[in-house]
């Protein structure tokens, strides 16, 4: 099993790279703000081989990264 090189740079850099290597939303968070009311958002992909990872991003970041992912697991 080989590792992927996940590239650094934000979150949705990274969302739009696993998307395009096959991989799958699995989970985002249900609300795109945090406890200490910081927007806050988590998505959660799958890849083909079963490795999972977890994308974290902070203010403006995240509800961007909401945005993207919702929109791209309501297509499937």
């Amino acid at each position: 099993m080989t590792e992927t090189t996940v590239p650094t740079g934000d979150p949705i850099e990274q969302l739009v790279f696993f998307l395009s290597q096959g991989s799958t939303i699995t989970r985002i968070s249900e609300s795109p703000v945090a406890g200490n009311g910081l927007p806050y958002c988590y998505v959660e992909v799958a890849e083909p081989g079963g490795s999972h990872y977890i994308l974290q991003a902070f203010g403006q970041e995240a509800d961007l990264l909401y945005d993207v992912a919702t929109k791209n697991m309501n297509k499937k």
